[in-house]
């Protein structure tokens, strides 16, 4: 399962929709109903599956569920590359 797929389940699952309904440029608060906490949980279950940080300022800067999805995987990446 590639992150994007997992992010999706995650995501779907938080909110009640299909995670085919989901589209990149959705934003995470207007269109999915994101609430911060729920946005911590999905930040807290990739960084403890890929031992990745993410920082409050880089959070603070994600508006749409692509811009999550893109935080994610060049975090997990580089955290491969060590």
């Amino acid at each position: 399962m590639t992150i994007d797929d997992e992010l999706r389940a995650i995501v779907a699952k938080t909110t009640g929709l299909q995670a085919s309904d989901l589209a990149d440029e959705d934003h995470v608060h207007d269109h999915l109903g994101l609430s911060s906490l729920d946005l911590i949980a999905v930040y807290g279950y990739f960084e403890d599956k890929y031992e990745i940080s993410i920082s409050d300022s880089e959070a603070d800067e994600v508006l749409t569920l692509l811009q999550l999805q893109q935080l994610i995987q060049s975090k997990a990446a580089a955290g491969s590359q060590c």
